[in-house]
């Protein structure tokens, strides 16, 4: 392959690489898609990518291979690395011949696709070994000079796509905790605002399904609506549980709620996202809901859903000074402000799905 060529094929490749890296959340996937670029790429017929935890403690383990099958793959469990300099060096080791080599075992695909050679690149990121990427080729000639450049962007790709799942863990691990915190926050201030909240994400989630809403968007808008009224928590029990109508004054402290609630999750970092559905799920539809009085599309679309769900549980619940609606009664409710308070199409498929 000319170099203009191999240079083409390396920024498409990586280029491509890059976005799966940003689009997918599943190591398993982003690392079978970097081993068969790095198999088509230097024309190697086996790449097997393997991984090691920061502390070495464990085993080395095969995360990704390219060229052979499950099976093979799973023999090759007890497969010692060849080049453990390449670990301990942070440098590409080539073996020519590899299979005359005394040290470790030599796999059964090695033997049976008549492979010459081995090359294998560390997957380093900053001070970090995370494994290495293993080049089987029936070629006895080393890499060129273009197959090396590519195979260590290759290799380094693949420690970039490793470390930020594991950041991506620790941000989800970080995010659960956040949220079970102020769950208990809202349960401890009043045990049916904790209630009412678990249930309204069950109907958001319902409704966001329905509309075809997936991935991160989904799980933003089940957390808005399960943290919806966390701006309570700023707000006395007995206005929250008063029987009658509120005072002026009340009101007043009641309606900050959204904003309070907004203002709590911006503030946690990882919940940040969140601030807008639960600063505006009490806007209405047609203008002249709070805090912003915005109207329609203006409102996000979580806002909008979680609106709906809200409205639901809070009519069929029994409070502690009134009994809650029939399911026919509140479902009437809701149709009935449809286009003024409410959007009319999440009404509409709230509706089918009770």
């Amino acid at each position: 392959m000319a170099n203009a060529e191999v240079y083409a094929d390396t920024v498409s490749t990586l280029t491509e690489i890059g976005a799966s890296i940003a689009a997918q959340d599943e190591l398993d996937k982003i690392l079978a898609n970097i081993a068969q670029k790095g198999g088509k790429g230097t024309q190697s017929p086996v790449v097997l990518i393997e991984t090691w935890q920061a502390n070495q403690s464990a085993k080395p383990m095969i995360r990704a291979a390219y060229g052979i099958g499950q099976t093979t793959i799973t023999n090759l469990a007890d497969f010692s690395p060849f080049c453990k300099k390449s670990y301990s060096e942070k440098n590409a080791v080539f073996i020519r011949d590899y299979y005359l080599e005394t040290e470790g075992a030599v796999p059964s695909f090695a033997r049976v696709q008549a492979i010459k050679t081995l090359v294998a690149f560390p997957m380093v990121w900053g001070d970090q070994t995370m494994g290495a990427l293993y080049f089987f080729r029936a070629k006895k000639t080393p890499f060129s000079k273009e197959e090396k450049s590519f195979a260590s962007v290759l290799a380094i790709q693949a420690a970039i796509a490793i470390q930020q799942t594991e950041l991506i863990l620790e941000r989800q691990s970080g995010y659960t905790r956040t949220i079970k915190i102020l769950a208990d926050i809202m349960d401890r201030k009043d045990s049916y605002t904790h209630g009412h909240s678990f249930r309204v994400m069950e109907y958001a989630l319902m409704i966001t399904d329905r509309m075809g809403i997936g991935g991160r968007e989904r799980q933003e808008i089940g957390d808005g609506g399960y943290l919806h009224d966390l701006g309570k928590i700023n707000v006395d029990i007995t206005i929250l549980q008063k029987p009658g109508k509120l005072t002026p004054q009340e009101w007043e402290r009641m309606i900050l709620h959204p904003d309070v609630g907004a203002e709590i999750v911006s503030e946690t970092g990882v919940l940040r996202e969140l601030a807008p559905i639960i600063r505006h799920h009490h806007e209405m539809y047609a203008g002249g809901g709070y805090p912003d009085g915005l109207s329609r599309d203006q409102i996000p679309i979580g806002s909008r859903i979680v609106s709906v769900a809200d409205a639901y549980e809070a009519m069929v619940s029994d409070r502690p000074y009134r009994k809650g609606m029939s399911p026919e009664s509140a479902i009437q409710e809701l149709r009935r402000h449809a286009g003024t308070q409410f959007d009319p199409e999440v009404v509409a498929l709230f509706v089918e799905l009770i």
